[in-house]
């Protein structure tokens, strides 16, 4: 089990980030459920604003998460931004899909 819990293990990866990204979540579950359930008038303009900043924020939680493992060489440390612009590039595109992926698809 120990073996499992190890500090380079991607599956602790997977739960640190989910620990980190969990309070933006679950707001975005709960605005998901509130839409969804209809408790408020589905035509409201803050609730269609909130519904869709938090497709947003699903996507690039999920974005974030799938980009570690997919693209371990695509690194966000701080030496990297001055050095690969194109790798930048490169992750701004895959949160850009992910994001419009979650947002324009529900």
């Amino acid at each position: 089990m120990m073996r499992y819990l190890h500090e380079d293990n991607r599956l602790t990866r997977l739960f640190r980030e989910l620990r980190r990204m969990g309070p933006a979540l679950i707001i975005s579950i709960g605005v998901l459920y509130v839409h969804r359930a209809g408790l408020l008038a589905p035509n409201d303009p803050l609730l269609l604003v909130a519904h869709r900043a938090a497709l947003a924020t699903i996507g690039f939680c999920v974005a974030h998460i799938v980009r570690q493992p997919a693209f371990p060489y695509l690194d966000l440390k701080q030496e990297m931004h001055r050095e690969n612009v194109g790798a930048m590039v490169m992750i701004g595109m895959i949160y850009l899909a992910f994001i419009l992926g979650c947002t324009l698809g529900f």
